[in-house]
Protein backbone atom coordinates (compact mmCIF):
# COMPACT_ATOMS: atom_id res chain seq x y z
CA UNK A 1 0.00 0.00 0.00
CA UNK A 2 2.94 2.65 0.53
CA UNK A 3 4.75 1.58 -2.51
CA UNK A 4 1.10 2.47 -4.68
CA UNK A 5 0.85 5.75 -2.15
CA UNK A 6 5.02 6.37 -3.57
CA UNK A 7 3.61 6.20 -6.78
CA UNK A 8 0.68 8.65 -6.57
CA UNK A 9 3.32 11.52 -5.06
CA UNK A 10 5.40 10.47 -7.74
CA UNK A 11 2.68 10.76 -10.66
CA UNK A 12 1.58 14.10 -8.76
CA UNK A 13 5.43 16.16 -8.98
CA UNK A 14 6.55 14.89 -12.34
CA UNK A 15 3.13 15.47 -14.16
CA UNK A 16 2.32 18.38 -12.02
CA UNK A 17 -1.13 19.52 -12.96
CA UNK A 18 -3.40 22.37 -11.94
CA UNK A 19 -5.54 21.42 -8.86
CA UNK A 20 -8.32 23.79 -6.99
CA UNK A 21 -6.99 24.88 -3.61
CA UNK A 22 -3.26 23.98 -3.80
CA UNK A 23 -2.41 25.38 -7.13
CA UNK A 24 -1.17 22.32 -8.22
CA UNK A 25 -0.39 18.12 -8.10
CA UNK A 26 3.22 18.86 -7.44
CA UNK A 27 2.47 21.15 -4.18
CA UNK A 28 0.15 18.27 -3.25
CA UNK A 29 2.55 16.10 -3.76
CA UNK A 30 5.08 17.70 -1.51
CA UNK A 31 2.55 17.96 0.96
CA UNK A 32 1.61 14.71 1.23
CA UNK A 33 5.32 13.33 1.06
CA UNK A 34 6.60 15.60 4.62
CA UNK A 35 4.62 12.85 7.39
CA UNK A 36 7.21 10.25 5.90
CA UNK A 37 10.20 12.65 7.11
CA UNK A 38 9.23 11.46 10.98
CA UNK A 39 11.77 8.84 10.21
CA UNK A 40 15.86 8.74 10.90
CA UNK A 41 16.10 7.24 7.54
CA UNK A 42 14.30 9.24 5.24
CA UNK A 43 16.09 12.76 6.42
CA UNK A 44 18.98 10.93 6.20
CA UNK A 45 18.94 9.93 2.88
CA UNK A 46 17.28 13.50 1.76
CA UNK A 47 19.85 15.34 3.90
CA UNK A 48 22.77 12.73 1.85
CA UNK A 49 21.24 14.25 -1.62
CA UNK A 50 21.63 17.69 -1.11
CA UNK A 51 24.56 17.04 0.17
CA UNK A 52 25.52 16.12 -3.27
CA UNK A 53 27.53 17.06 -5.56
CA UNK A 54 24.99 16.89 -8.58
CA UNK A 55 22.24 18.76 -6.33
CA UNK A 56 24.64 21.79 -5.71
CA UNK A 57 24.97 21.50 -9.46
CA UNK A 58 21.36 21.61 -10.46
CA UNK A 59 20.57 24.42 -7.72
CA UNK A 60 23.20 26.67 -8.16
CA UNK A 61 22.68 26.31 -11.99
CA UNK A 62 19.12 27.40 -11.56
CA UNK A 63 19.79 29.95 -9.36
CA UNK A 64 22.91 32.04 -11.31
CA UNK A 65 20.57 31.69 -14.94
CA UNK A 66 17.50 32.79 -13.18
CA UNK A 67 19.98 36.06 -11.94
CA UNK A 68 21.65 36.25 -15.08
CA UNK A 69 17.91 36.77 -17.09
CA UNK A 70 16.86 39.32 -14.59
CA UNK A 71 20.30 41.80 -14.98
CA UNK A 72 19.88 40.45 -18.51
CA UNK A 73 16.76 41.84 -19.43
CA UNK A 74 16.81 44.82 -17.18
CA UNK A 75 20.18 45.97 -18.81
CA UNK A 76 18.66 45.96 -22.05
CA UNK A 77 15.55 48.06 -20.62
CA UNK A 78 12.88 45.17 -21.77
CA UNK A 79 12.03 44.32 -18.13
CA UNK A 80 10.74 40.80 -19.28
CA UNK A 81 11.11 38.24 -16.69
CA UNK A 82 8.81 35.38 -18.01
CA UNK A 83 11.07 33.64 -18.89
CA UNK A 84 12.32 33.17 -14.89
CA UNK A 85 9.14 31.78 -14.48
CA UNK A 86 9.94 28.84 -16.04
CA UNK A 87 13.46 28.30 -14.33
CA UNK A 88 11.18 28.96 -10.70
CA UNK A 89 9.12 26.31 -11.81
CA UNK A 90 11.79 23.77 -13.07
CA UNK A 91 13.70 24.59 -9.74
CA UNK A 92 10.56 23.81 -7.67
CA UNK A 93 9.71 20.26 -9.57
CA UNK A 94 13.66 19.63 -9.30
CA UNK A 95 13.36 19.98 -5.19
CA UNK A 96 9.78 18.29 -4.94
CA UNK A 97 11.54 15.84 -6.67
CA UNK A 98 14.37 14.95 -4.34
CA UNK A 99 12.03 14.99 -1.00
CA UNK A 100 10.37 11.84 -3.06
CA UNK A 101 13.40 10.32 -3.31
CA UNK A 102 14.32 8.65 -0.42
CA UNK A 103 11.04 7.04 0.04
CA UNK A 104 11.32 5.28 -3.60
CA UNK A 105 15.08 3.89 -2.72
CA UNK A 106 13.19 2.88 1.38
CA UNK A 107 9.80 1.91 0.01
CA UNK A 108 9.17 0.37 -3.86
CA UNK A 109 11.38 -3.04 -3.03
CA UNK A 110 15.23 -4.07 -3.41
CA UNK A 111 14.76 -6.14 -6.33
CA UNK A 112 16.64 -3.52 -8.15
CA UNK A 113 20.81 -3.58 -7.41
CA UNK A 114 21.43 0.28 -8.34
CA UNK A 115 19.58 3.39 -6.98
CA UNK A 116 19.44 4.90 -10.60
CA UNK A 117 17.71 2.00 -11.90
CA UNK A 118 15.25 1.84 -9.45
CA UNK A 119 14.29 5.58 -10.16
CA UNK A 120 14.31 5.23 -13.88
CA UNK A 121 12.21 1.95 -13.08
CA UNK A 122 9.82 4.34 -11.29
CA UNK A 123 9.31 6.92 -14.28
CA UNK A 124 9.01 4.63 -16.55
CA UNK A 125 5.66 3.15 -14.33
CA UNK A 126 4.67 6.71 -14.22
CA UNK A 127 4.57 6.98 -17.95
CA UNK A 128 2.79 3.64 -17.75
CA UNK A 129 0.10 4.83 -16.24
CA UNK A 130 -0.21 7.95 -17.81
CA UNK A 131 -0.48 5.80 -21.10
CA UNK A 132 -3.33 3.67 -19.18
CA UNK A 133 -5.28 7.24 -18.16
CA UNK A 134 -4.85 8.83 -22.04
CA UNK A 135 -6.12 5.22 -23.63
CA UNK A 136 -8.87 5.03 -20.98
CA UNK A 137 -9.87 8.86 -22.32
CA UNK A 138 -9.75 8.27 -25.61
CA UNK A 139 -12.27 5.55 -25.35
CA UNK A 140 -14.74 6.68 -22.89
CA UNK A 141 -15.64 10.16 -23.51
CA UNK A 142 -16.94 11.14 -20.28
CA UNK A 143 -13.72 10.21 -18.80
CA UNK A 144 -11.97 12.35 -21.17
CA UNK A 145 -13.80 15.59 -19.61
CA UNK A 146 -12.51 14.92 -16.39
CA UNK A 147 -8.66 14.46 -17.65
CA UNK A 148 -9.69 18.07 -19.53
CA UNK A 149 -11.32 19.63 -16.10
CA UNK A 150 -7.63 19.48 -14.82
CA UNK A 151 -6.28 21.42 -17.62
CA UNK A 152 -4.94 24.97 -18.15
CA UNK A 153 -7.65 27.17 -19.63
CA UNK A 154 -4.92 27.76 -22.24
CA UNK A 155 -4.82 23.93 -23.63
CA UNK A 156 -8.49 23.69 -23.18
CA UNK A 157 -8.97 26.72 -25.95
CA UNK A 158 -6.18 25.90 -27.87
CA UNK A 159 -6.04 25.09 -31.77
CA UNK A 160 -4.10 22.05 -31.59
CA UNK A 161 -7.86 20.78 -29.76
CA UNK A 162 -8.45 20.41 -33.48
CA UNK A 163 -7.84 17.02 -32.70
CA UNK A 164 -9.41 16.52 -29.40
CA UNK A 165 -10.86 13.94 -30.16
CA UNK A 166 -8.03 12.08 -29.48
CA UNK A 167 -5.12 14.91 -28.12
CA UNK A 168 -5.14 16.42 -24.54
CA UNK A 169 -6.34 13.22 -23.11
CA UNK A 170 -3.34 13.56 -20.81
CA UNK A 171 -3.40 14.19 -16.71
CA UNK A 172 -0.85 16.45 -16.93
CA UNK A 173 0.20 20.39 -16.97
CA UNK A 174 0.99 20.39 -20.77
CA UNK A 175 -0.32 17.35 -22.77
CA UNK A 176 1.21 18.75 -26.25
CA UNK A 177 5.00 19.33 -26.33
CA UNK A 178 6.31 19.09 -23.05
CA UNK A 179 4.51 15.74 -22.31
CA UNK A 180 6.16 14.43 -25.64
CA UNK A 181 9.20 15.42 -25.56
CA UNK A 182 9.01 13.61 -21.73
CA UNK A 183 7.97 10.39 -23.72
CA UNK A 184 10.84 11.06 -26.02
CA UNK A 185 13.23 10.70 -22.83
CA UNK A 186 11.37 7.82 -21.74
CA UNK A 187 11.92 5.46 -24.73
CA UNK A 188 15.42 6.24 -24.37
CA UNK A 189 15.44 5.16 -20.84
CA UNK A 190 13.47 2.10 -21.59
CA UNK A 191 16.04 1.14 -24.42
CA UNK A 192 19.03 1.81 -21.63
CA UNK A 193 17.08 -0.93 -19.47
CA UNK A 194 15.93 -2.85 -22.10
CA UNK A 195 20.05 -3.21 -23.40
CA UNK A 196 21.20 -4.37 -20.08
CA UNK A 197 18.27 -6.83 -19.13
CA UNK A 198 16.62 -4.77 -16.28
CA UNK A 199 12.94 -4.40 -17.43
CA UNK A 200 10.54 -7.16 -17.73
CA UNK A 201 7.12 -6.99 -19.66
CA UNK A 202 9.60 -5.21 -22.29
CA UNK A 203 6.88 -5.44 -25.04
CA UNK A 204 3.86 -4.77 -23.48
CA UNK A 205 5.86 -1.70 -21.76
CA UNK A 206 6.84 -0.59 -25.22
CA UNK A 207 3.20 -1.34 -26.89
CA UNK A 208 1.46 1.16 -23.77
CA UNK A 209 4.26 3.45 -23.98
CA UNK A 210 3.96 4.28 -27.64
CA UNK A 211 0.47 4.43 -27.89
CA UNK A 212 0.57 6.91 -25.13
CA UNK A 213 2.80 8.73 -26.95
CA UNK A 214 0.35 8.81 -30.10
CA UNK A 215 -1.37 11.32 -27.89
CA UNK A 216 0.85 13.42 -26.65
CA UNK A 217 2.62 14.20 -30.08
CA UNK A 218 5.12 12.81 -33.00
CA UNK A 219 8.32 14.42 -30.92
CA UNK A 220 7.88 11.01 -28.86
CA UNK A 221 9.45 9.26 -31.54
CA UNK A 222 12.39 10.96 -31.83
CA UNK A 223 12.88 9.00 -28.38
CA UNK A 224 11.92 5.46 -30.15
CA UNK A 225 14.73 5.96 -33.25
CA UNK A 226 17.61 7.51 -30.90
CA UNK A 227 16.70 4.26 -28.27
CA UNK A 228 16.59 2.04 -30.82
CA UNK A 229 20.37 3.18 -31.65
CA UNK A 230 20.88 3.08 -27.75
CA UNK A 231 19.92 -0.31 -27.69
CA UNK A 232 21.98 -1.49 -30.71
CA UNK A 233 25.23 -0.34 -29.35
CA UNK A 234 24.52 -0.64 -25.62
CA UNK A 235 24.32 -4.21 -25.01
CA UNK A 236 27.59 -6.85 -25.04
CA UNK A 237 25.40 -8.92 -27.65
CA UNK A 238 26.82 -8.08 -31.26
CA UNK A 239 24.98 -4.92 -33.49
CA UNK A 240 23.75 -8.40 -35.82
CA UNK A 241 22.09 -9.88 -33.04
CA UNK A 242 20.22 -6.70 -31.13
CA UNK A 243 19.36 -5.77 -34.62
CA UNK A 244 17.65 -9.39 -35.06
CA UNK A 245 15.66 -8.68 -31.41
CA UNK A 246 14.38 -5.10 -32.72
CA UNK A 247 12.84 -5.91 -35.62
CA UNK A 248 11.46 -9.21 -34.07
CA UNK A 249 10.05 -6.45 -31.55
CA UNK A 250 8.67 -4.23 -34.84
CA UNK A 251 7.33 -7.33 -36.16
CA UNK A 252 5.28 -8.49 -32.94
CA UNK A 253 4.52 -4.23 -32.66
CA UNK A 254 3.04 -4.41 -36.23
CA UNK A 255 0.78 -7.69 -35.35
CA UNK A 256 -0.56 -6.37 -32.46
CA UNK A 257 -1.77 -3.06 -33.59
CA UNK A 258 -2.96 -4.51 -36.85
CA UNK A 259 -5.00 -6.94 -34.32
CA UNK A 260 -6.35 -3.80 -32.00
CA UNK A 261 -7.48 -1.88 -35.06
CA UNK A 262 -9.31 -5.01 -36.51
CA UNK A 263 -10.73 -4.88 -33.31
CA UNK A 264 -12.14 -1.49 -32.11
CA UNK A 265 -15.98 -0.36 -31.76
CA UNK A 266 -16.80 1.14 -35.50
CA UNK A 267 -17.17 4.60 -34.23
CA UNK A 268 -13.44 4.82 -32.40
CA UNK A 269 -12.30 2.97 -35.75
CA UNK A 270 -13.58 6.18 -37.63
CA UNK A 271 -12.13 8.72 -35.57
CA UNK A 272 -8.52 6.67 -35.94
CA UNK A 273 -8.96 6.96 -39.77
CA UNK A 274 -10.61 10.18 -40.13
CA UNK A 275 -8.34 12.15 -37.69
CA UNK A 276 -5.62 9.99 -35.83
CA UNK A 277 -3.78 8.31 -38.46
CA UNK A 278 -4.13 11.22 -41.14
CA UNK A 279 -1.82 12.96 -38.44
CA UNK A 280 -0.07 10.68 -36.85
CA UNK A 281 1.81 9.54 -40.13
CA UNK A 282 1.01 12.90 -42.18
CA UNK A 283 4.84 12.91 -43.31
CA UNK A 284 3.68 9.39 -45.34
CA UNK A 285 0.28 11.30 -46.49
CA UNK A 286 2.71 14.29 -47.17
CA UNK A 287 5.08 11.85 -49.32
CA UNK A 288 2.30 9.65 -51.28
CA UNK A 289 0.20 13.13 -52.69
CA UNK A 290 2.92 15.56 -53.15
CA UNK A 291 6.40 13.46 -52.83
CA UNK A 292 7.85 14.69 -49.84
CA UNK A 293 8.46 13.39 -46.53
CA UNK A 294 7.11 16.52 -44.25
CA UNK A 295 4.31 17.53 -42.34
CA UNK A 296 3.06 20.72 -41.42
CA UNK A 297 4.54 21.33 -38.27
CA UNK A 298 8.12 20.24 -39.72
CA UNK A 299 6.98 23.09 -42.72
CA UNK A 300 5.75 25.52 -40.14
CA UNK A 301 9.01 24.96 -38.02
CA UNK A 302 11.65 25.39 -40.46
CA UNK A 303 10.00 28.54 -42.91
CA UNK A 304 8.88 30.70 -39.84
CA UNK A 305 10.84 29.10 -36.42
CA UNK A 306 14.13 29.96 -37.56
CA UNK A 307 15.39 32.73 -39.29
CA UNK A 308 18.87 35.37 -39.35
CA UNK A 309 17.97 37.77 -36.81
CA UNK A 310 20.18 40.95 -36.77
CA UNK A 311 23.93 40.82 -35.82
CA UNK A 312 23.13 43.06 -32.36
CA UNK A 313 20.88 40.70 -31.59
CA UNK A 314 22.75 37.40 -32.13
CA UNK A 315 25.26 38.44 -30.22
CA UNK A 316 23.87 40.32 -27.59
CA UNK A 317 20.09 39.09 -28.07
CA UNK A 318 16.99 41.43 -26.93
CA UNK A 319 16.43 40.64 -23.56
CA UNK A 320 12.57 39.83 -24.15
CA UNK A 321 10.99 36.47 -24.13
CA UNK A 322 7.79 37.44 -23.98
CA UNK A 323 5.55 39.82 -26.58
CA UNK A 324 3.15 42.29 -24.48
CA UNK A 325 0.44 40.16 -25.48
CA UNK A 326 1.90 36.86 -23.84
CA UNK A 327 2.76 35.42 -27.64
CA UNK A 328 6.53 33.85 -28.10
CA UNK A 329 8.79 37.07 -28.89
CA UNK A 330 9.91 36.91 -32.41
CA UNK A 331 6.98 34.68 -33.06
CA UNK A 332 9.04 31.62 -32.41
CA UNK A 333 8.53 28.95 -30.24
CA UNK A 334 11.98 27.07 -31.19
CA UNK A 335 13.92 26.50 -28.23
CA UNK A 336 17.47 27.80 -30.16
CA UNK A 337 16.15 30.85 -31.65
CA UNK A 338 14.45 31.34 -28.01
CA UNK A 339 17.78 31.58 -26.26
CA UNK A 340 19.02 33.83 -28.75
CA UNK A 341 16.67 36.58 -29.40
CA UNK A 342 16.66 36.68 -25.12
CA UNK A 343 20.36 36.05 -24.65
CA UNK A 344 22.22 36.44 -27.50
CA UNK A 345 24.61 33.30 -28.88
CA UNK A 346 27.31 33.69 -25.27
CA UNK A 347 23.78 33.93 -23.58
CA UNK A 348 22.94 30.26 -24.96
CA UNK A 349 26.41 29.01 -24.33
CA UNK A 350 25.86 29.54 -20.79
CA UNK A 351 22.52 27.42 -20.72
CA UNK A 352 24.58 24.73 -22.56
CA UNK A 353 27.09 24.88 -20.15
CA UNK A 354 24.88 24.92 -16.86
CA UNK A 355 22.14 21.92 -18.74
CA UNK A 356 25.25 19.91 -18.69
CA UNK A 357 27.74 20.66 -16.20
CA UNK A 358 26.11 18.29 -13.51
CA UNK A 359 25.89 15.34 -16.12
CA UNK A 360 29.36 15.65 -16.74
CA UNK A 361 30.21 15.14 -13.20
CA UNK A 362 29.27 11.84 -12.92
CA UNK A 363 31.41 10.96 -15.95
CA UNK A 364 34.48 10.50 -13.59
CA UNK A 365 32.80 7.31 -11.80
CA UNK A 366 33.71 4.20 -13.13
CA UNK A 367 30.20 2.71 -13.01
CA UNK A 368 27.99 6.11 -14.80
CA UNK A 369 27.18 4.52 -18.10
CA UNK A 370 28.46 7.44 -20.33
CA UNK A 371 26.90 6.35 -23.71
CA UNK A 372 23.51 6.09 -22.08
CA UNK A 373 24.10 9.63 -20.52
CA UNK A 374 25.96 11.27 -24.02
CA UNK A 375 22.81 9.52 -26.12
CA UNK A 376 20.65 11.24 -23.03
CA UNK A 377 22.41 14.93 -24.03
CA UNK A 378 21.92 14.43 -27.81
CA UNK A 379 18.42 13.67 -27.35
CA UNK A 380 17.96 16.84 -25.34
CA UNK A 381 19.94 19.01 -28.21
CA UNK A 382 17.56 17.39 -30.59
CA UNK A 383 14.21 18.52 -28.58
CA UNK A 384 15.92 21.92 -27.99
CA UNK A 385 15.20 22.07 -31.37
CA UNK A 386 11.95 21.90 -31.56
CA UNK A 387 11.24 23.93 -28.04
CA UNK A 388 12.73 25.63 -25.50
CA UNK A 389 13.94 22.28 -23.70
CA UNK A 390 17.40 23.26 -22.09
CA UNK A 391 16.85 24.12 -18.25
CA UNK A 392 13.52 25.43 -19.24
CA UNK A 393 10.78 22.72 -20.15
CA UNK A 394 9.56 21.26 -16.74
CA UNK A 395 9.30 17.23 -17.82
CA UNK A 396 12.09 17.40 -20.12
CA UNK A 397 14.10 19.24 -17.26
CA UNK A 398 13.31 17.34 -14.02
CA UNK A 399 13.71 13.66 -15.73
CA UNK A 400 17.48 14.58 -16.87
CA UNK A 401 17.82 15.73 -13.55
CA UNK A 402 16.43 12.56 -11.65
CA UNK A 403 18.69 10.62 -13.43
CA UNK A 404 21.83 12.79 -13.17
CA UNK A 405 20.95 12.67 -9.04
CA UNK A 406 21.17 8.98 -9.10
CA UNK A 407 23.99 6.46 -8.53
CA UNK A 408 24.97 3.92 -11.22
CA UNK A 409 27.05 2.07 -8.36
CA UNK A 410 26.43 -1.72 -8.07
CA UNK A 411 25.21 -3.00 -5.18
CA UNK A 412 25.28 0.13 -3.64
CA UNK A 413 23.76 0.25 -0.03
CA UNK A 414 20.21 2.06 -0.16
CA UNK A 415 19.77 5.37 1.54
Amino acid sequence: MIKIFIYLISFLIVFNFPLPFVYNSALLGVLLSLPFYGTKKNIDGLIKIIRSKQFKAIAYSYIFISIYAAVWTISHNANDFSIIKGYLLVLFLIVSFILIYPLVINYTGDNWNTQAHKIINLLLILFLVQSVIQILAFVFPSFAEIIRSFHKIEFITDDRNRFIKFRALALTGNPFFSLASGYCLIFVFFFYLLSIKKITFSLIKFILLLIGSFFSGRTAFIGVLIGGLLYLFNSDKSVFRQSINLLKLIFILIIFLIFLYDFLPSGIKNIVDSTFLPWLFEFYYSYKNEGTLTTTSSNHLIDRMYYLPTLETFFLGDGRYSNADGSYYGYTDAGYMRNILFYGILGFLIILFLQFKAAFTLFKFRNTPKFFFIITIFTMLILHIKGDVLMHSPMASLLFSAIILTSFSENQKLL
